[in-house]
């Protein structure tokens, strides 16, 4: 079997050989002597007048004389440079491959392979030795100053001036393409406008730059792993950074002092309590003021009320000529100035006759209620739910019981109970009248809420049902009505804040001219919107101040902080 190693592998350590021997080999010759050179246009050996020739490969040198090195080739099982040795005594390349394999290659005077001795032209000799140069002489030869070659560093201002031409291009577009039209809506019913995106994603997430969107730009916020690129390299890093050079920038701005509101009113009539009364009459004539009798003519809101609508209005068969009282005909609003001292306490702020009595009800009343989240609701109106079940528990967030509520909702999305053990609310109830003078429809301020719908009856405590326009039952004596509904409905009125320093306005209003229909459209479909109970949003769900449909009792309210701060005066 032939050799695995390659010729120029065999040529190079034979040479390797022979120069480490040259002391011995070639005693007294000059090596150059034994060189290739270029003497006119020539190859030769020895003509030192003429330019050394230098092969790229050592068997290229020794081109013609390689008949050495294919013998040597020849040998079976020659797997290693390192078996390849070298006699300088007998002048031998000798090759041992085990105790019964080797040769003997003679390269002296007398031998076959002579010339291959005669060739070391892969090897410069190199001259030792130094010359001195005379200092003075050589200041006088060359110039020995030294310019430094630097590229053109530019000023400070170029710096700033390419940075921010540079970040105008990197920070990529501000507009509809990356941050999408937006709307504004009261979506979670809190009383502030909500930003709702119209394109369903606030941002283009291709603005950024990224593995997968190479031509990006400058990411918007910075990356969640600190071991992303771009960690310390987004617009919300920078916006950070800069924020610590303002720092003035973000104390609040010097408000200017405030006026001092003035009454404007000579006076007013305090009552200290709830629950307290004062009768104002003019004797020997009971048709004035509220009790004034009005007659139902073509274009009242209860003329031939019958077939003006469905639903509540139905029951009533006014065709004209009926009386009834004034404020029941016209509508009424009653306001007032109120202060809790505490959170315990329930009872009426003002009335006139008594809407829910059993014998012969009439009239209105504006009163509030107190819930403690430790008292059972009593009902079971939710999925899951129980009547042993607290108010903290149905309708805290926490939700517990795994309540699923109106809508498949599993959460009010209220802060209920979350400040306070109580909630206080505050409602209207009005009693109408039929065409025969007799006790007609029990109405109420409640909305529906994304959580609970509205239903015909007036949400009251230990009542049960009364969905839609259907009879709800008394949990204590069963007895069934239609003025009633469910007594979870009641966290659907106005609510009012615990809070015992602050002074709140409440306005409570009748409007008999609203249609108010719970169990046909468009109420059916908006039976969970507030703001349709509350008379702002038409049939087609656009906004409005007032659609005219929707509930005819209202109650709204304002605190006094907020009333002075929104006319520009000082609060207290």
């Amino acid at each position: 079997m032939a050799s695995s190693l390659s010729s120029e592998q065999v040529v190079d350590r034979i040479t390797e050989l022979l120069i480490t021997s040259y002391d011995t080999i070639y005693s007294g010759t000059d090596i150059e002597t034994l060189q290739q050179y270029v003497s006119n246009g020539q190859v030769t050996q020895g003509d030192s007048s003429g330019k050394r020739v230098l092969y790229q490969y050592d068997n290229k040198a020794y081109e013609g004389e390689l008949s050495l090195i294919d013998d040597i080739l020849t040998i079976t099982e020659l797997t290693d440079v390192g078996q390849i040795l070298f006699n300088p005594d007998t002048i031998h390349v000798e090759i041992i491959v085990d105790n019964t394999n080797w040769a003997s290659y003679d390269l002296g005077n007398t031998g076959e392979y002579t010339k291959f001795l005669d060739n070391i032209n892969q090897f410069v000799p190199l001259t030792s030795g130094s010359i001195v140069i005379d200092p003075d002489k050589a200041k006088d030869v060359f110039d020995t100053t030294i310019y430094e070659l630097l590229p053109d560093q530019g000023t400070k201002q170029d710096k700033i001036n390419d940075f921010f031409s540079e970040y105008q291009i990197l920070k990529g577009s501000v507009g509809p393409d990356t941050y999408p039209q937006q709307e504004l809506q009261d979506v979670d019913d809190d009383g502030a406008l909500d930003v709702v995106d119209s394109n369903s994603e606030l941002y283009d997430p291709t603005h950024d730059i990224s593995d997968s969107n190479p031509e990006g730009y400058i990411p918007r916020q910075n990356p969640d792993n600190n071991t992303d690129v771009n960690y310390t390299q987004s617009l919300e890093w920078l916006r950070n950074d800069l924020n610590l050079y303002f720092p003035d920038q973000d104390l609040l701005p010097e408000v200017p002092e405030l006026p001092e509101a003035e009454s404007v009113s000579e006076g007013y009539l305090k009552i200290r309590n709830m629950n307290q009364a004062i009768i104002v009459r003019k004797e020997g004539d009971e048709d004035i003021g509220l009790m004034k009798r009005k007659e139902v003519i073509e274009g009242s809101p209860f003329f031939n009320a019958n077939n003006a609508g469905s639903g509540w209005t139905d029951t009533y068969e006014f065709v004209g000529g009926e009386l009834i009282p004034s404020y029941l005909h016209d509508g009424f609003t009653v306001t007032m100035w109120v202060r809790f001292l505490d959170k315990v306490n329930s009872g009426t702020l003002f009335n006139f006759g008594n809407p829910t009595r059993k014998e012969n009800p009439f009239g209105f009343r504006l009163e509030t209620y107190i819930v403690n989240k430790d008292d059972e609701v009593g009902v079971d109106y939710f999925t899951n739910q129980s009547v042993t079940d607290t108010y903290s528990e149905v309708f805290g967030n926490t939700n517990p019981n795994g309540l699923v509520y109106d809508g498949g909702l599993t959460s009010v999305g209220t802060d209920f109970f979350e400040d306070s053990d109580y909630e206080r609310f505050v409602r209207l109830v009005v009693r109408e009248q039929d065409e025969d003078g007799n006790p007609g429809l029990l109405r109420g301020s409640h909305v529906g809420a994304p959580w609970h719908e509205r239903h015909r009856g007036v949400p009251e405590f230990n009542w049960q049902d009364g969905l839609v326009e259907g009879e709800a039952t008394n949990i204590i004596n069963s007895t069934v009505s239609y003025d009633y509904s469910s007594a979870t409905g009641l966290f659907t009125n106005t609510r009012l804040p615990i809070d015992f320093g602050e002074w709140y306005f409440i306005t409570a209003t009748y409007n008999p001219t609203i249609t108010e229909d719970v169990a046909n459209e468009p109420g059916l479909s908006y039976n969970m919107t507030p703001d349709f109970w509350r008379g702002n949003i038409n049939g087609d769900g656009s906004y409005t101040s007032y659609s005219g449909i929707g509930a005819r009792c209202k109650v709204e309210i304002i605190s006094k902080s907020d009333l002075l701060r929104a006319r520009g005066f000082k609060t207290s």
